[in-house]
């Protein structure tokens, strides 16, 4: 698999559950702001949308949204300690605390010196 991130972005989700399940997977920081990739090519040319995150699943497959992705991973690691069974209020108390991890926490993990117009020199 292959993550593209972008620091401070939502993507950071993403790539703290890939670290939790400990499987292989590379990882591209992307200037998304820029929608160019390190090797200055075209983001769009990956990601039409210009987004993150984006994963490959490495038969030509992508995902891409926050909850999508991190379910694909969930159920392929096959971890209930990540994602209880469905109909629990368990697995809705994880869904809770996975989205605002999604969509809070990263806010206030941007780089120290980051900067916004300079991103990925």
């Amino acid at each position: 698999m292959k993550l593209y991130t972008h620091p401070g972005a939502s993507s950071l989700f993403v790539h703290i559950l890939l670290r939790e399940i400990g499987g292989p997977f590379d990882l591209e920081v992307v200037k998304v702001t820029k929608k160019v990739r390190p090797d200055g090519s075209g983001y769009r040319g990956v990601a039409p949308r210009g987004m993150v995150p984006l994963i490959e699943i490495g038969d030509g497959t992508d995902l891409t949204e926050n909850m999508v992705i991190a379910q694909y991973i969930r159920d392929r690691a096959e971890r209930v300690d990540l994602m209880p069974a469905a109909g629990t209020m368990e697995r809705y108390r994880v869904m809770e605390w996975q989205s605002i991890v999604a969509a809070e926490l990263h806010k206030s993990f941007v780089p120290p010196n980051w900067q916004i117009s300079d991103e990925i020199s």
